[in-house]
């Protein structure tokens, strides 16, 4: 990097450049005018320096600044280098490095006499004594993060010298995101349409690659701490090598890196709540310096303390501070951890930073982390778990635990057994996935439901501690009691996972279970023995299985949904089972949902199905009072019916009763605005979707089970159309539109004859019977996108939707109707009626009232859960959820010239009009008066359609 770039990069990533009244400032600001005088404001170099103060922590436009620098040949412009020069002379070597000026361009300045010399602390010349505690400290990183407890092998299969399991980057699966941006103009939203199948999903490694701080949501089993796991090993192995390249180039693998090898620190968060003192009141950085440093005394690496924390403070080295399972932390000391770790990231600005969190103790909560981009990973794709499985059983055939070509088979069986219709849903889960891959190779069988995969993974390890492997005593002969076998063991283990589980408090908050609980609930199942508890405590220490020592005297299950599943296995047992399970349910549903569920599956059918009526045992008109905990219980109810499985639910009349009430809940809570957020209602009416949306009629074509099957009447009459001119700045300002709505205009006056409106857009279960009839294909990418039968249907293009309405019309053609798509002035009118508002409902945007960007929904929602956002003629969904196709053709200045009756839009045009708006749209596309168009052969998983009936036509 030459003086000149030093300069610009350090200023501007520091920010010292924007405060004109300091010294820093003002030598900057000069510098800047005189490089756009010498060579333009529309220059290379001009320009890469603009787009570099927008994203001062991306190193490719630093990297760009420096090229177009020397193909400029700015270092021969003597008054540029001199105001360089006097910029680099007010700040530190070691604040240069802070600012993102690598090691070895500030060496160079420093040999130059540009700046001056000061001793490094790191990553300098240590001494070999430095140098042997940093290598122990990078083995004994990589030990500790390479592990897969969930991935043990037969020790008699394992080759001599090596460890018993596998490693975790012999089959590491790259993880993606998912993260949309909220679109600054319409340019934007159009090249999105064009490429959503390529930028839905986006690479986790590329996310931590581009964010120097970025907060990793995920749901369970989700790859969270997988991933931080992961970097922390590559990291550590790079560091220890003499060459890093090939671990370097084992990162590139699995996703982009434009880095160097950071330095890796990984923490755990609960284990910091630990060492912080009961009466701090404020989080600070010092709280996790003071954790490092007992860190690396527990590690007994304690001389290694000084070299670390100057490193972190002064070094050139950049670190990679990795912060797993934010989610862990009790709620007492969520505030003080995250004001915590803002504190110490502002401190240490220049290193890099990974959080992780469960979704749901993130999203929405009071104390979130203030400069951290937010990502959520996203389940596997068919591809991903292929990859995975085939990384799996490379590894089986690498370890002799079967031939090459018996692997090869099982890795063909397993990926097409996973890949299954039923069994996607299971398997693009990681801890799911692991699991099934595990009872395949084991026991050559695949279990179907994820109840039988917990209890077949429970089982596999039981056996596995019950077993005599590689010379190893059985857990039932060390404990020498007659009599004795695992299920009393295994029974012993769901009661402390109820215990912990029901002391565990809040849902968000880990549960943690003490040596001496856990001995004192098993000593019951062993002859009341204390000894011989300590005995069993000592042997799962020393193995992995179903209990994880995470620190000394401490223990926790592999996953929370396998203390769940135990909890759960426990609760079923209870003489009162069904009345039990409720009233847990009833009163702390966060904590109970999925042990309610586990437990509705796992029980005898009748006993399940007698749990799920207890929770729920009215119907919404015998209910008095309809609020937020009954509609949350019919919730829990419709999921545990699906855990069932609707064949079994519907084996008697009992079972059909409950399944009815359970629909006709789930109805009112779609619609009950006032009581339920609308990420909530989105879940229910997708759980409804799956019981059965009694809404639609499946003898009818699914068509809405109304006297006019879904339509509403639209009057004849005037209405009032488009924009007026003069009220185009204040909308653009309102809704900050930064592009021209000039197509919107005139305001114009526009007659329309009497026609009928779905209520609806047209839906999945609506499209997918019209592709039944007609052998119409139904490729991937609509398979992907249309997963729930009352949500309206996407991957559709004009041509798709006017096929819909021949089809439909020739099918009801003895009712005498017709069908087609609304025409733009029918749409408009629909939309707004008399009412000249931006919207169906109102002027203002709100996320309660329509599906778009700020809803955060990030998806279709099932028609009719946004009961608020209807206009006065009782249409649904006019305003956001989808794009909808409109029959004519798109010209910009129609207004101009439509016909004052009728409008149908020009005779040909750039493409066909889209109305209304989508869950990706920000609120100034989603106006009833926004016009956009597209390739009447385009399909995205945005754009559906709504159905205009013509009484009276043939």
């Amino acid at each position: 990097m030459d003086t000149i770039t030093a300069a610009i990069v350090a200023a501007i990533s520091s920010k010292l450049y924007e405060d004109a009244g300091s010294e820093i400032g003002r030598i900057y600001q000069h510098l800047e005018k005189l490089i756009m005088e010498k060579f333009g404001e529309d220059s290379e170099i001009f320009e890469a320096i603009e787009r570099f103060k927008k994203r001062p922590d991306s190193e490719a436009r630093k990297s760009a600044i420096q090229e177009e620098a020397e193909i400029a040949k700015t270092d021969q412009q003597t008054e540029i280098l001199s105001e360089a020069k006097s910029l680099l002379k007010l700040l530190h070597p070691n604040q240069l490095g802070q600012f993102g000026v690598d090691a070895k361009t500030v060496q160079g300045l420093i040999q130059a006499g540009i700046i001056g010399k000061v001793e490094q602390h790191f990553h300098g010349t240590p001494d070999d004594t430095a140098k042997s505690f940093q290598k122990c400290y990078f083995t004994e990183l990589a030990a500790r993060t390479n592990k897969l407890p969930w991935a043990k092998i037969d020790p008699q299969h394992a080759k001599a010298g090596e460890d018993e399991g596998l490693g975790l980057v012999n089959i590491y699966t790259s993880l993606d995101t998912t993260e949309i941006e909220k679109p600054e103009s319409e340019d934007i939203l159009r090249a999105y349409m064009k490429n959503s199948r390529e930028s839905h999903r986006i690479s986790a490694q590329e996310m931590i690659n581009r964010e120097n701080r970025l907060v990793l949501l995920g749901d369970p089993g989700s790859g969270k701490s997988t991933i931080i796991n992961y970097l922390a090993y590559i990291m550590a192995q790079a560091e220890a090598a003499q060459d890093p390249k090939g671990w370097m180039n084992q990162l590139k693998k699995t996703g982009p890196w434009d880095h160097n090898v950071l330095f890796p620190v990984r923490i755990i968060l609960k284990e910091v709540t630990e060492t912080i003192p009961r009466n701090t009141k404020t989080g600070k950085a010092k709280l996790l310096i003071g954790y490092l440093k007992k860190m690396l005394e527990d590690w007994e690496l304690t001389n290694y303390w000084p070299t670390l924390r100057a490193g972190l403070s002064n070094g050139d080295k950049k670190f990679l501070i990795l912060l797993d399972g934010l989610d862990e932390v009790s709620s007492e000391y969520r505030k003080i951890v995250v004001e915590m770790i803002d504190d110490f990231a502002d401190t240490y600005k220049r290193h890099h930073y990974l959080v992780t969190c469960r979704i749901y103790a993130y999203v929405g909560q009071a104390y979130q982390l203030k400069k951290f981009k937010q990502a959520t990973l996203m389940p596997f794709t068919d591809e991903q778990i292929g990859l995975f499985i085939s990384a799996w059983y490379n590894q089986m055939a690498a370890l002799d635990k079967f031939p090459k070509q018996e692997a090869e088979k099982k890795r063909t069986e397993l990926i097409e057994a996973a890949t299954r219709s039923d069994l996607i849903g299971m398997a693009e889960r990681p801890i799911l996935l692991t699991a099934m891959t595990l009872l395949h190779t084991y026991r050559g069988k695949l279990p179907e439901d994820r109840v039988e995969l917990y209890q077949g993974t429970v089982d596999l390890l039981l056996t596995r501690w019950e077993s005599r492997l590689g010379g190893d005593e059985g857990v039932i002969a060390a404990l020498d009691i007659p009599g004795l076998k695992m299920s009393h063991l295994e029974a012993g283990l769901y009661t402390a996972a109820f215990r912990v589980h029901s002391e565990s408090g809040k849902a968000e908050e880990a549960a943690e279970i003490s040596e001496e609980m856990l001995r004192k609930v098993l000593s019951g199942y062993l002859s009341g023995s204390w000894d011989k508890a300590k005995i069993f405590v000592d042997y799962v220490n020393e193995r992995a299985g179903l209990l994880i020592s995470h620190k000394p005297g401490f223990y926790t299950f592999p996953h929370r949904t396998f203390q769940e599943f135990m909890a759960a296995r426990h609760l079923v047992g209870m003489h009162d089972y069904p009345v039990e399970s409720a009233r847990l349910a009833n009163d702390d549903p966060e904590l109970w949902r999925i042990v309610f569920i586990l437990a509705a599956r796992y029980a005898p059918r009748g006993h399940g199905i007698a749990a799920v009526n207890a929770l729920c045992p009215v119907s919404p008109g015998e209910c008095e009072t309809q609020n937020r905990t009954v509609l949350t219980n019919a919730s829990i109810a419709a999921e545990a019916l699906l855990e069932i499985g609707l064949i079994s639910v519907q084996q008697d009349d009992y079972g059909r009763a409950i399944l009815n009430r359970t629909r006709n809940w789930l109805c009112k809570a779609i619609e009950a605005d006032d009581l339920l957020n609308p990420k909530e209602r989105v879940l229910m009416g997708n759980s409804l979707s799956r019981l059965g949306d009694p809404r639609f009629d499946p003898n009818n074509w699914y068509l809405p089970k109304d006297d006019n099957m879904g339509f509403i009447e639209i009057p004849a009459g005037r209405f009032l159309m488009g924009t007026d001119e003069k009220d185009i700045p204040a909308i653009k300002k309102k809704f900050d539109i930064p592009y021209d709505i000039g197509h919107e205009t005139p305001r114009h006056e526009v007659y329309l004859d009497t026609c009928s409106i779905a209520k609806y857009p047209v839906t999945v279960a609506q499209y997918r019977m019209f592709a039944k009839e007609t052998g119409r294909e139904l490729d991937e990418d609509w398979k992907k996108e249309n997963k729930h039968d009352n949500h309206p249907v996407v991957e559709v293009s004009w041509n798709d939707a006017v096929a819909y309405c021949e089809w439909l019309t020739e099918k009801m053609k003895d009712q005498n109707r017709r069908f087609r798509l609304p025409t733009e002035a029918e749409w408009e009118k629909a939309a707004r009626g008399d009412k000249y508002w931006h919207f169906a409902y109102g002027d203002e945007d709100d996320p309660n009232k329509m599906n778009y960007y700020d809803t955060g929904i990030g998806k279709t929602s099932p028609v009719g859960c946004f009961p608020g956002g209807k206009n006065p003629y009782g249409v649904f969904d006019m305003n956001g959820n989808v794009w909808e196709w409109c029959t004519d053709w798109y010209e910009e200045d129609y207004y101009k010239k439509s016909p004052k009756d009728n409008p149908s839009g020009p005779e040909g045009g750039a493409g066909r009009v889209l109305r209304g708006g989508s869950w990706y749209g920000v609120a100034g596309n989603c106006r009833s008066a926004n016009r956009y168009w597209y390739d009447p052969g385009d399909r995205f998983d945005c754009i559906g359609f709504r159905l205009l009936c013509l009484p009276g036509h043939p």
